[in-house]
């Protein structure tokens, strides 16, 4: 799976609404718990640094999971 990509994607959403904290995950049957954990650490937070000073900002930090259709 590429991560990054979706950590991408997620910094750009983030950009286009900030006040957002919700996102939904679904889930086809086949996807192994530790694939789950990791999109879900690619949404939630991004690893930041500012004057050089490192910090994690979060992104979208209230993720909801459901079965795919």
């Amino acid at each position: 799976y590429d991560l990054d990509t979706l950590r991408q994607m997620a910094i750009a959403l983030k950009r286009d609404h900030p006040d957002s904290s919700e996102a939904s995950v679904l889930l086809e049957p086949q996807i192994e718990y530790d694939h789950l954990i990791q999109v879900m650490d690619a949404m939630r937070t991004v690893a930041m640094s500012e004057a050089g000073q490192p910090y994690r900002a979060e992104l979208f930090t209230a993720i909801s999971i459901g079965d795919a259709p």
